[in-house]
């Protein structure tokens, strides 16, 4: 059975110790820490800090993710600065999960650097870029895997410059790193931008870890409160009755009312009969 998750990015404004709090008291069994500005700069959160939060989430009993940062970072990038701070980034984020007991971390594969039609006339430098992606997710799952902190790379293939384009693209991915703590966390609303819902589910499925519920009209990636959107649930209802794991109910709304996230859970746990 599923852990019904809030996303931090509910209620992006309010700082982590907060939303912690927030989640415990709307009656979520789950959370997923939203890993950017302003919620959680990860690398910035003092070691008292660090355990307050870990105390609040063992009393509770608050099944933990955290949601790497990805805004102007790029694991993928030719620049080798911006790589490796993308790297840094990401594995602080790791640390944060580890020290105040969480489990799991999300986070986005690279981005190509050039549109579409010159990646067509360049193929050397995607294929450069596509390496890159691999080599640091490689140091980045072995962070994770020193830590006990399963990653959860995220399917964006409707992105345009996303080095993944498909679920077949995730499970190359994984193929290439190689890394016993490199899972997947499919994100069912960008899995239904990509026209390729079902076999997201079919294909990425047995090796998900964390799942991302979200809503929207099929055209832009919304993350409307859930229900507010037209979203047809059926075909991936079942896999998510039967996922033993975090399923976050990933709504994103700039400020720090809870109802967003209070109505997405009451609609979830109907949809669900839970």
């Amino acid at each position: 059975m599923p852990k019904l998750g809030m996303a931090g990015a509910a209620v992006m404004l309010m700082p982590m110790q907060e939303v912690i709090s927030t989640a415990v008291e709307l009656g979520y069994e789950a959370l997923e820490v939203y890993g950017e500005f302003p919620q959680c700069l990860c690398d910035q959160v003092t070691v008292d800090e660090r355990r307050q939060a870990r105390r609040m989430i063992e009393d509770a009993g608050l099944t933990v993710s955290i949601h790497a940062p990805f805004t102007s970072l790029n694991i993928a990038t030719l620049n080798p600065g911006i790589r490796a701070e993308s790297i840094r980034q990401i594995t602080a984020a790791i640390d944060l999960c580890a020290d105040i007991a969480g489990g799991w971390v999300t986070l986005h594969n690279g981005d190509f650097i050039l549109p579409k039609n010159f990646r067509e006339k360049i193929s050397m430098l995607s294929q450069i870029q596509w390496d890159y992606n691999i080599e640091s997710l490689k140091t980045i799952s072995a962070r994770a895997q020193e830590a006990g902190i399963l990653l959860c790379l995220e399917n964006l293939g409707f992105e345009p410059n996303s080095i993944d384009r498909s679920a077949d693209d995730m499970l190359a991915v994984r193929e290439a790193v190689g890394s016993p703590a490199l899972f997947f966390c499919i994100d069912i609303g960008h899995a239904r931008l990509n026209g390729e819902l079902e076999g997201v589910i079919s294909k990425m499925g047995p090796l998900t870890r964390l799942v991302h519920l979200t809503d929207n009209f099929g055209e832009v990636d919304d993350h409307l409160t859930i229900g507010a959107g037209n979203f047809d649930y059926s075909p991936c209802l079942e896999f998510i009755k039967n996922f033993d794991g975090p399923v976050i109910l990933e709504v994103v709304k700039v400020g720090t009312d809870p109802e967003p996230a209070r109505q997405s859970l009451a609609y979830v746990r109907s949809v669900l009969n839970l």
